[in-house]
């Protein structure tokens, strides 16, 4: 077994020109650091050979995140693992071939349940539909409203899921969580998809497309077979529950809880000038670009607005400030393995706990501000 780390789920850099969505890199940077783990930084590259990282990696970079190891959730091993893993959960009963009625659009960007539909509540807009004035499901993408078929489905069933195995920080995330694990495997889901995706299986005489979702929620799994070790995931409130079952899955083939740190989201839009990840690096140097993040980290609200006025107060006092003490005192609270901590506790901690410099009094207070 490799040593242990921290790790994000799959990533798709395709807009990672935006500074705000390195907060789960940073944050796994942070606990890596502060735990003696490596970073692992997984790219969602399913159906998408020739993904262009160079901005990913700028981004990185101009964060000064390193060192860090990228994967590949279509690398040939993970998908040999789930073609034989999905023949496996078939014969177990998990999986079941069935005819089910969907409402599909005709790009097939939309392939819903029809049962499901009765959960969708009339002006809800979900991120591939939207829902018309007359009731009906319209595609976003090619814009056809979506029509009846009924067709053979390959369905997960519901499944008993242990109470406990995803350790969740912030303590606040918890219950959230467990209601996301608690739905999800307490109903039956549609795992197929009519298009064509990432790898195929033939059951019953049948061929099934894999959902490509579905395929790479069971990357981390993937990887704790093969001897690596990520027993940390980061992920954030706005991915909170992808990254539930993600660790889920990586929970059943363990006996230890998987550690999911939440990230708080933080909104960089509607400012003034130019705030993407390379017109910033441009002018800051990480130093400054890991403070800005850092006072913006703030896990009391769900969503919070960056202001980009802190950056140039930051570019002038960043040498006066220990901003690694600000680091050391955001993740202060996860140092025990992470288990049984509060992100923001550890700041308390820490202040009661040793004399601080005023350059780490400050720190502190950006922080907690």
């Amino acid at each position: 077994m490799s040593e242990a780390s921290v790790s994000t789920i799959p990533m798709d850099p395709k807009r990672s020109q935006e500074l705000f969505l390195f907060t789960t890199p940073l944050v796994g940077d942070f606990v890596a650091k502060a735990t003696g783990r490596s970073l692992m930084l997984p790219i969602n590259r399913l159906g998408e050979e020739d993904l262009d990282l160079t901005g990913y990696q700028a981004g990185l970079a101009a964060l000064g995140i390193s060192p860090y190891k990228i994967r590949f959730d279509n690398e040939k091993g993970f998908l040999e693992f789930m073609e034989n893993y999905v023949y496996e959960q078939y014969r177990e009963g998990a999986l079941e071939v069935s005819e089910e009625q969907l409402l599909v659009c005709n790009c097939g960007a939309v392939e819903i349940l029809n049962e499901a539909t009765a959960k969708i509540e009339k002006r809800t807009n979900g991120k591939t539909f939207r829902i018309l004035p007359n009731g009906k499901i319209a595609c976003k993408k090619c814009k056809s409203a979506a029509t009846l078929l009924t067709t053979p489905c390959l369905m997960r069933l519901p499944k008993e899921q242990s109470v406990g195995v995803v350790d969740v920080q912030p303590h606040p995330y918890r219950g959230c969580v467990l209601d996301h694990l608690s739905i999800y495997f307490g109903c039956k889901h549609l795992i197929s998809r009519q298009r064509e995706t990432a790898m195929k299986v033939n059951l019953q005489g049948t061929e099934f497309h894999l959902d490509n979702d579905y395929i790479w929620l069971h990357y981390g799994r993937y990887l704790r077979t093969i001897g690596e070790n990520p027993d940390v995931i980061v992920a954030s409130n706005h991915s909170l529950r992808k990254g539930a079952i993600y660790a889920a899955f990586m929970a059943e083939c363990g006996d230890e809880p998987i550690n999911l740190v939440v990230t708080p989201y933080v909104d960089l839009t509607k400012q003034l000038g130019d705030c993407s990840v390379k017109a910033l690096s441009a002018k800051y140097p990480p130093s400054v670009l890991r403070a800005f993040m850092l006072i913006h980290l703030n896990w009391r609200v769900q969503n919070s607005k960056g202001d980009l006025t802190w950056l140039r107060w930051l570019a002038r006092v960043v040498n006066e400030i220990d901003v690694r003490a600000g680091e050391d005192s955001l993740i202060a609270g996860i140092t025990n393995k992470i288990k049984g901590h509060n992100l923001k506790t550890g700041l308390v901690d820490l202040k009661r706990g040793k004399e601080l410099s005023s350059g780490q009094n400050l720190s502190l207070s950006l922080i907690k501000s």
